[in-house]
């Protein structure tokens, strides 16, 4: 019986690790949830993945084998992001005017109850945008998002935890030199 157990074990924990992969991360998962309940919609999902700092590292070591002109950028990108998780669901039914004060209320109060704020609520004829962020996130390098995307038939719903001093210092990198570009261009247009 003991030899079985043994036998089965490595399948069990490459199933469970294979559904880590496959699966919304526990915040994101919620937020999901709730939209998806508020919409009144039925969803198909498209896709659904989460890769956390094993993953990202191993992806960023196997980068630096590669050589091209874009592969520096790629991989300090990914030295910022410690974990990701990301939704894309298409809508097969149901009204698509559902009220957003309904998907607003249902999915504040869920993230609140799980230690989230919302930052941002965006809401236009097509679109409906939801941000939250941590209630008590302190001033740091490393930053919690959560968000909620609808556009049209599409939801996308991600979680990240990033370093945002890493992510600072990219952008910074190319907005000066795309600024510098641009006023190169100004320049010479006199």
């Amino acid at each position: 019986m003991i030899g079985v157990g043994l036998c089965l074990a490595p399948f069990v924990v490459l199933a469970l690790v294979v559904a880590s992969y496959l699966s919304l991360e526990g915040d994101a998962a919620v937020l999901r949830r709730e939209v998806m309940a508020a919409t009144g919609s039925k969803w198909n999902t498209k896709v659904q993945v989460s890769v956390g700092r094993a993953t990202l590292n191993a992806v960023n070591f196997g980068m630096g084998f590669v050589h091209d002109n874009g592969v520096a950028d790629a991989r300090s990108a990914l030295t910022a992001v410690r974990r990701a998780s990301v939704g894309v669901y298409d809508r097969a039914a149901g009204d698509p005017s559902a009220t957003r004060e309904t998907l607003f209320r249902n999915t504040d109060q869920a993230m609140r109850k799980r230690g989230w704020s919302r930052l941002v609520g965006v809401v236009n004829a097509k679109d409906t945008v939801l941000i939250y962020a941590p209630q008590n996130m302190a001033a740091g390098d490393v930053m919690e998002i959560c968000l909620a995307v609808i556009s049209g038939k599409q939801l996308v719903v991600a979680s990240t935890q990033v370093d945002a001093g890493s992510l600072a210092e990219l952008v910074k990198q190319h907005t000066l030199a795309d600024v510098k570009s641009r006023l190169r261009l100004i320049r010479c247009s006199w």
